[in-house]
């Protein structure tokens, strides 16, 4: 099955938008990137319609953002890698054992 790849920055922009939802969900408010010399970033309490507020600005629908495609390319690829290339047997991520026998018959263990 082929796909669309997420790009590096794809995944930078659905890494950030789901730490912004985790910060607020967990603490309420959210760390804005440094602006002054102390190298802190400001942070603002963040209730309902500020988070709705936020989620429209991180999907993108005026200028780059998750919404443009990213989670996407993102959530599907990931899925597509692994039922094509995992094992299906294992809780966490290797190939699948006629990938890895292939691997190592071409130049030995992957």
């Amino acid at each position: 099955m082929r796909m669309a790849k997420a790009s590096k920055d794809d995944i930078d922009r659905v890494r950030k938008f789901f730490q912004m939802i985790e910060e607020v969900m967990d603490y309420g408010t959210l760390t804005h990137p440094p602006t002054g010399p102390d190298g802190e970033g400001a942070e603002e309490e963040v209730d309902d319609i500020r988070l709705c507020e936020l989620i429209r600005e991180h999907w993108g629908h005026r200028g780059p953002g998750v919404g443009a495609g990213s989670w996407f390319r993102v959530v599907f690829g990931v899925d597509v890698l692994i039922d094509n290339c995992c094992d299906p047997d294992l809780d966490y991520l290797e190939f699948k054992p006629e990938i890895k026998a292939a691997l190592e018959v071409v130049g030995g263990k992957p």
